[in-house]
């Protein structure tokens, strides 16, 4: 016997709105397992972060059995998998930490030991396989332009965590997690050369 799934729902006072907002989203995908989720105020917006292949797009197949995060538009219907380098898969999971919609921009804030950049020449330190626990694991921002109606579909991917040389620093603490404000981007890192 598998497993039950829970289902990521809205309710009002009114009553359920939505009760299984990823099966809407998708046109009825199978249950998936959702590992964290962050939701825009409006509800508009929602990022999830799971292993589940399901929500991948036919074209950019998720065959890396880790976690990925993906944007989902509860109005328009659209997913899209915002952890991808470059337009690739990559193979190391990826965590969701937070979501920030205004009116001319929808971001997603996630760490991953990947680097996500292109060029990589700012994440040098996600080819260093060996080195100590942390050593890899930095804050990117996947950010793409908003009008208030759609999306641009032209995203762009940022390194957040780079050191006083300009390059990734690793040791992004991902326990305390990370927030986007009005004010900046808020993180903890224990790296000493920030």
């Amino acid at each position: 016997q598998s497993e039950p799934t829970a289902q990521l729902m809205r309710i009002a006072p009114t009553g359920i709105v939505d009760a299984n907002i990823i099966q809407s989203v998708s046109g009825g995908f199978a249950q998936i397992r959702v590992e964290a989720f962050e939701v825009s105020a409006d509800g508009r917006f929602v990022a999830v972060q799971t292993s589940d292949w399901q929500l991948a797009a036919n074209d950019l197949p998720d065959t890396n059995d880790s976690s990925d995060v993906y944007l989902l538009d509860t109005l328009q219907g659209g997913i899209t998998r915002v952890s991808v380098a470059g337009g690739a898969e990559i193979t190391e999971p990826t965590y969701l930490h937070d979501l920030w919609v205004d009116s001319t921009s929808v971001q997603v804030l996630m760490t991953t030991d990947a680097a996500l950049v292109s060029p990589t020449r700012l994440d040098t330190n996600s080819a260093d396989l060996n080195g100590p626990l942390g050593s890899r694991t930095d804050l990117y921002l996947w950010q793409d332009a908003f009008d208030g109606t759609q999306l641009s579909n032209s995203p762009q991917i940022t390194l957040q965590s780079i050191d006083r040389t300009g390059v990734a620093s690793g040791y992004v603490n991902t326990d305390f997690g990370a927030e986007i404000t009005s004010n900046g981007i808020f993180f903890s890192s224990d790296s000493e050369t920030i």
